[in-house]
């Protein structure tokens, strides 16, 4: 199996220009024949000091961009996120997205 670990500049706590820098580095990985993507620790908004700001519940935008950029590429993709259960303090969370279905969460 190849594997990729993609590096990146984030665009500090801005998910969404984040993402959209990212998502041209995962597609050059899969043409090189990744088949498991590997994002850096809190990849899509940087380690904040106020992570109340950039957290997100577990199904938020940047799960739902993992799972939309596996199944795309037909590629395992992970990286981790901010993630805030209700009633708890957010949360470094590893997510795994599977081509075919599945996110799992460590």
């Amino acid at each position: 199996m190849r594997i990729a670990a993609v590096q990146h500049d984030i665009v500090w706590e801005d998910r969404k220009a984040t993402l959209a820098h990212v998502a041209p580095l995962v597609a050059s990985a899969v043409d090189e024949g990744a088949r498991l993507v590997v994002l850096p620790e809190m990849f899509a908004v940087g380690f904040s000091m106020a992570p109340e700001g950039v957290a997100e519940p577990s199904d938020g935008p940047t799960s739902a961009w993992l799972q939309e950029a596996a199944a795309r590429h037909d590629v395992w993709i992970c990286g981790s996120i901010p993630e805030q259960a209700p009633g708890t303090r957010p949360r470094n969370m590893l997510v795994l997205a599977a081509p075919d279905g599945p996110t799992r969460r460590y």
